[in-house]
């Protein structure tokens, strides 16, 4: 197991992913532990619900006494990815996660792709692109210092490639590679600091960031080093304020001296006109459906709690919170989540070794904000989520089954169409991005494959 670093330089503020790739089965919701799987009979707590989700086959030939089957379509092979391929040199046994295509984005008649490993510290980066046409590579922003691309997002024709792990000092400034479709360019955006950005969200012209910073007062953000950090810009990046915060239980640290320091912002999402997100923190105490284990300094689990609110802005009233009860418990790492009619979905944590549920239910997780809870859409195949994509008011999914991933489409979050099983792909499926009828899959190993998906 990687060790832990201290939280006082840019090497530190990290959790060992191989700590977090042997945990078979990691709860979202009520209980979450590394290498301590939610109890199959675990009870729904308070404010929990499930939804059971209406799912569709696509059109495919009549199966023996009625119905249809699932269509099925084989993907070729559209382009490699040539920078997460050269994996770095001195990387060692983990440097497979560099390779992996993390997140995948289409804008300008291109497929943008994210890649590397901010955990065994490789980088620099290059946001990539792919003709669409062609499949040819271009090298858009070359050079980034970070040392993973992990979430890709596209506000107003922008592609935007959040620093997940600056190469730079904590106080050195690190935002985001970013391509603009109308100018057909791309370019490196560094104005202010950041210990880690992990995601981007655009509401009505106000640009938001999310991630971590270098606490810079701690007589008014408490006695951390580091602190989870919301910055707003409303002249499209130019200059930046701090709109939001959250930090950790100083007796956390208190309890095991020189473990680091978690709390961060790792998602956002814009649903009805407003922005949700939620802050990843230690607390010292709090409901046993909180708790979650990390990998302590002194080579052992510690056993902290989660906070439970969901962070809203609302453009012209600013900020409020959202608690849908004690159920709520995240490991402080980052995952991925999408908006699909009135839900938010959460995806992608099966990248690194454990699987997202509510309650320890098998389903697709997601927050409710319409009700403030979180559920379960259940239904065949919604499970194992890899990764969803946004595409207007369509949001496709990718979820793996035995045979082949399989991928969903969804305009509202409870009625979900399988729209194919995807094979011809060689090794792991893990990210997703749609063009018209052409689907794109990302895997472990560099490379994009295509498809095309039945009407």
């Amino acid at each position: 197991m990687r060790s832990i670093k201290n939280s006082g330089s840019r090497a530190g503020s990290r959790l060992s992913r191989t700590a977090f790739r042997a945990a078979p089965a990691l709860a979202l919701v009520a209980v979450c532990t590394l290498g301590i799987a939610a109890p199959a009979n675990a009870v729904p707590a308070s404010g929990s619900a499930q939804l059971t989700a209406s799912v569709h086959t696509g059109k495919g030939p009549s199966k023996p006494g009625g119905g249809t089957t699932t269509s099925a379509v084989k993907a070729s092979l559209f382009a490699t990815n040539s920078d997460a391929k050269a994996v770095p040199s001195g990387v060692g046994t983990q440097s497979t996660f560099h390779s992996g295509i993390h997140d995948l984005a289409v804008a300008d008649g291109k497929v943008f792709a994210g890649y590397g490993d901010y955990n065994i510290n490789t980088g620099p980066v290059s946001l990539n692109s792919y003709s669409i046409a062609t499949g040819a590579e271009k090298h858009e922003v070359t050079g980034m210092p970070a040392e993973e691309i992990h979430t890709l997002r596209v506000w107003d024709g922008k592609v935007y490639a959040p620093n997940m792990d600056p190469r730079v000092s904590w106080t050195s400034p690190a935002n985001y590679g970013l391509y603009d479709s109308a100018t057909h360019a791309g370019n490196y955006v560094a104005n202010t600091p950041f210990v880690h950005v992990f995601d981007s969200a655009d509401l009505g012209g106000e640009l938001f960031l999310a991630g971590s910073i270098q606490n810079p007062d701690k007589a008014e953000y408490g006695p951390t080093n580091t602190i989870a950090a919301i910055k707003k810009s409303v002249d499209g990046g130019a200059t930046w304020t701090i709109e939001r915060t959250a930090a950790d239980d100083p007796m956390v640290l208190a309890t095991y001296p020189g473990d680091g320091e978690y709390a961060r912002y790792y998602w956002m999402s814009v649903v009805g006109g407003k922005l949700y997100t939620r802050a990843s923190t230690m607390s010292a105490t709090g409901a046993a459906s909180l708790a979650f284990q990390y990998p302590g300094k002194d080579g052992v689990q510690h056993t902290a709690y989660n906070n439970t609110g969901l962070d809203v802005y609302t453009p012209g009233s600013g900020w409020s919170t959202v608690d849908p009860g004690p159920v709520i418990a995240t490991l402080p790492h980052p995952y991925h989540a999408d908006a699909v009619g009135s839900k938010i979905v959460f995806s992608k944590s099966t990248l690194r070794g454990d699987v997202i549920s509510v309650n320890g239910s098998a389903g697709l997780a997601a927050f409710d904000t319409t009700t403030g809870n979180y559920t379960t859409i259940s239904g065949p195949g919604l499970s194992a989520v890899l990764d969803t994509y946004q595409d207007g008011s369509t949001t496709y999914m990718l979820a793996n089954s035995p045979a082949a991933p399989a991928v969903y489409s969804s305009t509202d979050g409870s009625t979900w169409t399988k729209r194919a099983d995807v094979s011809g792909i060689t090794g792991n499926a893990e990210s997703i991005a749609v063009s018209g009828s052409t689907v794109f899959i990302g895997t472990g190993a560099a490379a994009i494959y295509k498809a095309t998906l039945p009407n």
